[in-house]
């Protein structure tokens, strides 16, 4: 399930999240996409939860056995 606003999510996006968490760090050089929006990769929780940063916003990535939780946000919140 996903909010109108919700950007929609490119194959290649989704692949960078998934290495993320196999190989931490691999993100760092290149920044998180999300919707073609570019964020700067910040500490997380390794393997389990990716944090991004652009602006006063950014985005963090949850991963679950079953899925990923993601979560966009603007401040103030």
């Amino acid at each position: 399930a996903q909010s109108a606003t919700f950007p929609q999510l490119k194959p290649e996006e989704v692949t960078g999240v998934m290495n993320e968490f196999n190989e931490p760090g691999s993100l760092a050089p290149t920044g998180l996409y999300f919707g073609g929006t570019k964020y700067m990769v910040i500490p997380g929780e390794p393997g389990v939860v990716i944090r991004g940063k652009k602006g006063p916003g950014g985005v963090t990535v949850k991963k679950s056995t079953m899925a990923l939780l993601i979560g966009i946000y603007d401040e103030p919140m």
